[in-house]
This record gives C-alpha cells, structure tokens and sequence, in this order.
C-alpha cells in the first residue's frame, strides 16, 4: 500500500510540474459549457477510426456499407457486431485463437507498440492516473486497442481477467492464466517463454516481456469489488485506482511501473476487468443522465486541472467528460 502510495503521489507532482511548465490552466480546460450538452458532433471527433464512438462511424473503416436500417455489412456478408466482452477464460478455443492471433498481427504490424507507448508517454503527467479521470482515460485507451484488434479480425472483443477468480486459489500463481495456453510461463528470470506472446520485444529493446508472480501486491478480490459496489456515491477513484494497482504489483515485471506495464497484453485484460467493475457500479447507481453527465467536484488540493471535467484527454481528441459517454 505504501508503494502504490507514492506512485500515486509521484504521478500527482509530476502532472502539476508540467501543468506549471506548460501553459496557463485555461488553455488547458476547454471554456465551460452546458453540463447537459452532449459529445461534440461525430463528425468533428472522427479524425481516425480510434476517435469513432459507434458502429456507424467505424462501417467504412471496415470496409463494410452501412443498410437503410443501420447495420454495417461488410465485404465478407457478415454484420459488424457490437464488440461483447467476455472474461478470457470464458473464450472457446476458436475465440481464444482468433484474439491471440490478431494481438500477435497487431504487435508484427508496430501498431501495438504505437498504442502501447502513448500510456508510457502520458503515465506521469496527464490525467491518465492519480485522479478521477483515470477510469474514463483508461475506458478510451483500451477502446483504441479493441478497435486496433477489431480491425485485424471484426468477429472479436477484448477480453477481461477477473482477478478475483484467481485469489480463490491457493497459490494464484497456480491459475491456467500463467500457463502456456493463455498468458504463458516464465523462467527464473521472469522472462515469458512460451504462449501467444513469447518472444514479444518490449519498447525498450528487451527481447521478452518480464514478470515476476506474486512477489507483492494482491489480485481483486470479492471484498475490494463489492466495496466499490456498495458505495452510493460516484466511484472512489482512488480507491478502485488502488486496488488495480496492487494488480499490477503483484504480476510485476514489466506490468509494475506504468512506463511498461502496456508492453504486456495482460495490462488490457487486467484494465477490460476494471471498466467492466466501473460498468457496473454506473448501471447500479446511476441513470443514463447522470451516467453521462455526474463528474466529481473539482478541487485543485485533490487532483491536477488535468482531471477537471473539461480538460483535454490527452492525447486524444477528446475532453474528460466525454469518455463518460463512451
């Protein structure tokens, strides 16, 4: 706890460094508008297919033709689906093999590592982390990446990892996920060495992904899930932010520090699981309006500008209120 602690804490001096380097705070927070107004027009977000924000929008990146009724037909006959997340172990083979093989395309192709090294870019300075802004970056980053996998193979979704399965176990290191069928087995050195991302060179230049199993930290579990459930009040970021990064901590290796945990692909199951306990606590407490438009107070003693609801998402073209309408 202590770590995470400081992490946060370093994350929080960081962004407020470059706050006082960078320009003044209303360039960095849009002018204020109707908190009741909706996301800007599609057409002014959708630079690239990552900016889309439904089905419509993503048809003709796709290559598909969209019918008198909505649905996008692509190129094969086959509909484009709405993406249906499903908890990694709940795949099928032939789901499994298609998700693995669109990571291992998407990672031969640089793609991966371009998307990879904007969460190293912005970990310290943005709104990404230390905030309450740190659900709904990390809601739109990992939209990116299932549109990047979507792409190569449009019959999939990003899967999640309920950690909390695991800590039923004796020894979750014990878990099917670290073995070679899923997320793969590592040697005394913390390398991956074999499953669908041995072998995967790291931003850094080093020739596999590292981890270091239940060293520290501690997975989900039903308690820290149902802490967040209870509460009537929007999520306490920094509690849910806290218990995901005790996650991070105990798989270690290249998913502790947040410059390198996105060169493992468990960093955007581990974060598909944390949207969906985000997910869940708005369908619980909230109505659709409030869902959109509720943003926490903003207090500069306790976060950034950064954080504000209007502030930019950097960097996407997006400000922080709108990843509540993703």
């Amino acid at each position: 706890l202590v770590e995470i602690c400081h992490q946060i804490r370093q994350f929080d001096v960081a962004a407020r460094a470059a706050i006082s380097l960078a320009a003044p705070q209303s360039q960095l927070i849009m002018p204020h508008t109707d908190p009741l107004s909706s996301v800007p027009h599609q057409s002014s977000l959708t630079s690239t297919v990552y900016d889309c924000l439904n089905l419509q929008c993503l048809c003709p990146y796709f290559g598909g033709g969209l019918s008198p009724d909505g649905k996008c037909h692509l190129r094969n006959g086959r509909i484009l689906e709405r993406a249906i997340r499903k908890e990694i172990r709940m795949l099928n083979k032939n789901e499994r093999e298609r998700f693995f093989t669109a990571i291992q395309q998407l990672k031969a192709s640089g793609e991966y590592n371009r998307l990879a090294d904007i969460h190293r870019q912005e970990a310290s300075e943005s709104g990404a982390h230390a905030g309450p802004s740190f659900l709904l970056w990390h809601r739109e980053f990992i939209k990116r990446m299932e549109i990047a996998l979507r792409l190569i193979d449009p019959s999939i979704a990003l899967p999640y990892w309920d950690s909390s399965l695991d800590q039923h176990l004796s020894d979750p290191r014990d878990s099917v996920m670290w073995s070679e069928m899923l997320m793969g087995e590592s040697n005394s050195n913390g390398e991956v060495i074999n499953g669908p991302f041995a072998r995967f060179i790291t931003l850094e230049g080093h020739p596999a992904i590292t981890r270091n199993l239940g060293e520290e930290g501690h997975l989900f579990t039903d308690e820290n899930i149902n802490t967040v459930y209870a509460c009537p009040y929007p999520p306490n970021f920094s509690a849910l932010e806290y218990y995901h990064a005790s996650v991070h901590i105990w798989i270690g290796g290249d998913m502790k520090p947040p410059l390198t945990s996105a060169n493992d692909p468990v960093f955007f199951l581990h974060h598909s699981f944390v949207d969906y306990i985000f997910e869940n606590w708005r369908q619980m407490h909230q109505n659709r309006i409030q869902r959109e438009q509720d943003y926490p107070q903003e207090i500069t003693t306790c976060t950034t500008p950064r954080h504000f609801a209007n502030a930019n998402m950097r960097p996407f073209n997006l400000v922080n209120k709108h990843g509540k309408q993703i």
